[in-house]
């Protein structure tokens, strides 16, 4: 069953551009999605019930992005997705790490830049697709 969301883009902090960029995360999507992120997140801001629905999602559907033996970095669960019909994936990092800890922020990974692609800025509001298999 295909479910939407609607979600309005904030900016981050270029935490993950960094992180999108690491050579390990790039080959990983490859592998697990099929296909190379662009380096950096597009942000969407959610209700609280909808991201909790998305994470569990997530666990029951989603792809577990391994770090490098000995890496600082902690896994992700990868959730395939598309905003605005581009194909891309929701990514959830296991440990609480990241600057939207505390907010009911999700982080999308596309092979293109978003922002640029679909002329966004931010309070611009995405429609975010998922298919709940369950």
């Amino acid at each position: 069953m295909l479910k939407t969301f609607i979600g309005r883009v904030i900016s981050g902090k270029g935490q993950g551009e960094r992180f999108v960029d690491l050579p390990w995360v790039k080959e990983e999507c490859k592998r697990l999605l099929g296909f190379t992120p662009y380096p950096g997140t597009l942000n969407l801001l959610i209700s609280h019930e909808e991201k909790a629905f998305l994470l569990r999602l997530a666990k029951e559907q989603g792809v577990i992005l391994k770090p490098p033996e000995g890496s600082p970095y902690c896994k992700a669960l990868l959730l395939r997705a598309s905003v605005e019909g581009f194909s891309g994936a929701l990514v959830f990092p296991e440990d609480i790490v990241w600057e939207y800890r505390d907010k009911d922020v999700v982080e999308f990974v596309a092979p293109v830049k978003l922002r640029k692609e679909l002329g966004l800025s931010d309070n611009c509001m995405c429609r975010l697709e998922i298919v709940d298999a369950t």
